[in-house]
């Protein structure tokens, strides 16, 4: 991924880039967390 630097004078724009950049790495990391908890209640549902 290439990362824009952001212009003087779009502080607001490049605080959004950053917010969104922020939460799209949360949901990556909630992705994981939450497939890992799926794998391991199917594996305790099993016994």
């Amino acid at each position: 991924m290439e990362k824009q630097a952001p212009q003087v004078g779009k502080g607001i724009a490049s605080q959004e880039v950053l917010i969104s950049l922020k939460l799209r790495e949360c949901e990556k990391e909630f992705q994981e967390q939450a497939n890992r908890f799926v794998s391991v209640t199917r594996l305790c549902g099993r016994h």
